[in-house]
């Protein structure tokens, strides 16, 4: 009496870790995972005949069983068996019929992300589940080539068919087609699962993993048990628990000693106006235009209930920048260069690649707070460490292909050791800093700090009038009859930072919202001309390349590809914070940003409304990806009625649901078997745009660290599409530049085991004298070129009305989609 033992073959999928998980639950054990390429025929063989491996499940994958480098040994192991049950799923099915002499066709149309009534012959693979329309079995498919049955030899039955389909979606005619005869009609509908009748090789064109399908553990519970019967194996009566469950203390992912503890101090409901985050910000952090600052702003606050800035303050504070290396593949002879500053000024480089320098850092500074309660009092999860972004060509280090680089930072990063975080739920401030217990200078730096920062911060929320002595000054609004008292935590060690007098007289013109309407205190900005914006591919360019995508999906190369392009203009900028002020008012979110990083470093002004990926101090992990966009309404009604529309529509289901399927995958890979689910399954979200929104969540495990977290999840699936790593190789061939900070992440990575980043979406980079903007959206086989490349206009469109706003005009900026941009022009 024993478990199953599995071998997984993956075909370089973006699901196939849904499928881990899946199969280590209904099993009891998780499998083995080798990629088609890993192992050889005679390896397998040889597991199976020591009785190492039961049975073998191959994996969806991109491309078609025709090609031998998209299945690799997966064609071998289809083919006349290996001495054990096998069940191949999408691609894996695909190359069952293709070994056995069938033919592998376009179906009526590619069904990416859909769901589709399944009828079943009864076979015991289908054992208790029901059969046929409105039955209840319901399965998500994800491809556009099918198996031909009229092809099938007679040792390979069809099993299951579609019931009725899809309306089909044929590829408009691109004059590059090389894709395969198209399936005749058929009266069953589209084969779905194959049964050879002399071997036990089996295959589903389906995906039973995919969080909307139903009854997928039950057939896979099935394959279980007809591998025990083919082996003779009696299965235990009991599974072993493999699911995490509760919160424990030894639930949470291991760390290493603390070198830093953790002061504060709370101010407690300092916050008593609208614009008091903002109004501490520019006074405290906005002079020189913020430089070496950072403000990760929950400026939706219904939304966001935290938010956390700082400066170049403590003697711990460093900004450290990352640049992948020139030419070929990043490799231990081919490293990258990470640059160090540090509070004097004093700098350094290290030749290195950037996770293992991150996973050192992580490993040299640890904090914890002092006593046993700290953990309860302080209501937030970051208490100083790293703020900063991840570049997307950082993909470069995560297993992709990455043949571009960026002119700015790969990764850019302060170690903040000061942090002030705001509760715009109770309106308490904080006042938080990291020290070196064994230190006595450092001790008594924070103490400095924690005094200055709480007695600045006091008169900042007292002002009546804004200060308005210099151009410069901050405009600090609201009634003198605010009160806020100062209540200790611990002892208050805090530091002294690089603050004066001048930190108070700070800024430039803040603008207020009153009623609905722009308020302006201080003088407006005077128009200037200024030349429009450019993209860097036409309109004409863009909806071809829109068409390219699409010719892929149809030849399986890809269920989803996030197609982006930027819009870039250059010209001497007002100051990157006035702008930022004025974005998060016109385009408020839950993950916004304002970073600058040092005089001649980039400036980023964000108003992201999707979280990357959240993990607890307890090793709770989060992502909540964003697929499916409609416009807003200035009518009520209309804009419920908008709202509506785009949670019923099936493109953008489609979408949402291959997105969540591969954040499922990603969490998969670093996650306790049995703890990744969706609590949250497409629901509408408004803000300048509806969005539709999902959350997958997942436990940690205690061995996986920070960064192999981020490793696994790197770039965030809703911008690249599925299955990843191939949808990235062509969105590469197809946009010809690196996206930069677009399209990575940003946030904090603390030093507490704890970080939460977000998606760069809604952003605008500023540096040198240009201004670039990304945007993009997902093309799927339902796309319009036209209404794609609107879609991504429309997504630029709040960061150009605030540009219009910050250059002194009425409307938004200007965009002229006929000539690209060149850079350096």
């Amino acid at each position: 009496m024993r478990l199953i033992k599995t071998l997984l073959i993956d075909n370089y999928d973006s699901y196939t870790y849904n499928l881990f998980q899946q199969i280590a639950v209904v099993n009891g054990v998780p499998p083995v995972v080798f990629r088609n390429d890993e192992i050889s025929l005679q390896a397998i063989i040889a597991l199976v005949n020591k009785g190492e491996v039961d049975n073998i499940v191959v994996s969806p994958g991109p491309g078609t069983p025709r090609r031998e480098q998209d299945v690799g040994v997966s064609l071998d192991i289809v083919r006349d068996g290996v001495g054990a049950p096998v069940l191949g799923v999408c691609l894996g099915m695909q190359a069952l019929a293709h070994a056995n002499g069938a033919a592998i066709v376009c179906g009526p149309g590619p069904v990416h992300g859909r769901l589709s009534s399944v009828s079943h012959t009864g076979h015991r693979l289908f054992a208790g589940i029901p059969s046929g329309p409105g039955s209840g079995f319901k399965v998500v498919r994800y491809h556009s080539l099918v198996v031909n049955e009229a092809t099938l030899p007679s040792h390979l039955a069809a099993i299951a068919w579609t019931c009725g389909g899809h309306q089909a979606v044929r590829p408009a005619s691109s004059g590059k087609s090389s894709l395969p005869a198209t399936m005749p009609d058929s009266r069953r509908g589209v084969v779905m699962a194959l049964a050879h009748a002399r071997l036990p090789l089996y295959g589903v064109q389906f995906h039973p993993e995919s969080v909307a399908t139903s009854y997928g553990d039950a057939l896979l519970s099935n394959f279980r048990d007809m591998t025990a019967a083919h082996h003779g194996l009696l299965l235990p009566r009991e599974l072993p628990v493999t699911a995490a469950s509760g919160h424990s203390h030894q639930d949470r992912p291991q760390q290493n000693r603390a070198t830093l503890d953790v002061r504060w101090t709370c101010l407690k409901g300092a916050l008593g106006r609208d614009g008091d985050d903002q109004r501490i910000f520019q006074s405290l952090y906005g002079f020189n235009g913020g430089s070496d600052a950072f403000w990760l702003d929950s400026a939706a606050t219904d939304r966001g209930r935290f938010s956390y800035m700082g400066g170049r303050e403590g003697p711990l504070w460093r900004r450290i920048t990352y640049k992948l290396p020139a030419g070929g593949a990043p490799s231990a002879s081919n490293c990258g260069t990470v640059c160090i500053e540090d509070v004097s000024g004093r700098t350094s480089e290290v030749a290195t690649q950037w996770w293992p320098y991150l996973e050192q850092l992580l490993r040299d500074f640890t904090c914890s707070c002092e006593g046993s309660d700290g953990r309860d009092k302080l209501p937030f999860d970051f208490w100083g460490g790293l703020v900063g972004y991840l570049g997307y060509e950082l993909k470069a280090e995560c297993g992709a292909p990455a043949p571009f680089r960026s002119t700015l930072p790969d990764a850019a990063f302060f170690l903040a050791d000061r942090v002030i975080a705001l509760d715009h739920r109770s309106g308490d401030v904080y006042l938080v800093v990291l020290l070196d217990p064994a230190d006595a200078v450092s001790t008594a730096s924070a103490v400095g700090w924690g005094r200055d920062r709480r007695d600045q911060i006091l008169q900042i929320l007292s002002q009546t009038k804004p200060l308005k002595s210099t151009p410069d000054s901050a405009a600090q609004n609201g009634s003198a009859d605010h009160s806020a008292s100062a209540t200790a935590g611990h002892s208050c060690p805090l530091a002294n930072g690089h603050t004066s007098h001048a930190a108070v007289e700070a800024g430039l013109e803040e603008r207020r919202l009153s009623n609905g309407h722009a308020e302006a205190c201080g003088h407006a900005p005077t128009p200037s001309k200024v030349e429009p914006f450019h993209l860097h591919r036409t309109c004409e360019t863009y909806m071809a390349d829109v068409q390219a995508c699409k010719d892929a999906l149809y030849a399986g190369e890809s269920y989803e590809l996030c197609l982006t392009t930027a819009l870039s203009r250059r010209g001497t900028p007002r100051k990157a914070l006035d702008l930022y002020k004025i974005l998060r008012r016109v385009s408020p979110a839950p993950y916004a940003a304002f970073l600058s990083f040092g005089k001649d470093g980039p400036q980023v002004c964000c108003s992201s409304p999707e979280r990357f990926l959240r993990g607890s101090r307890s090793g709770d992990l989060e992502a909540r990806p964003i697929k499916g966009t409609a416009s807003r309404c200035q009518d009520a009604a209309a804009d419920t009625a908008a709202a509506a529309a785009l949670a019923a529509s099936e493109k953008d289901q489609a979408e949402n649901l291959m997105i969540v399927d591969l954040l499922r995958n990603d969490l998969g890979r670093v996650c306790q078997v049995g703890s990744v689910h969706v609590p949250v399954l497409m629901e509408v979200e408004s803000y300048a745009v509806h969005s539709l929104v999902s959350t997958v969540r997942g436990k940690r495990k205690p061995d996986t660290s920070i960064v192999q977290c981020l490793q696994a999840t790197f770039p965030g699936g809703s911008m690249t599409g599925a299955p990843k790593l191939r949808s990235m190789e062509i969105l590469d061939r197809l946009e010809k530049e690196a996206r930069s900070i677009y399209s990575g992440s940003l946030g904090f990575i603390g030093f507490n085991n704890a970080f939460d980043l977000n998606i760069v979406i809604r952003t605008a980079i500023l540096h040198g004298q240009q201004i670039r903007i990304g945007a993009g959206g997902a093309v799927v086989v339902q796309s319009e070129t036209k209404a794609e490349y609107d879609e991504m206009r429309l997504k630029a469109f709040a960061l150009m009305r605030a540009i219009g706003e910050w250059d002194g005009s009425t409307g938004p900026a200007a965009v002229d989609d006929r000539v690209a941009f060149v850079s350096g022009a």
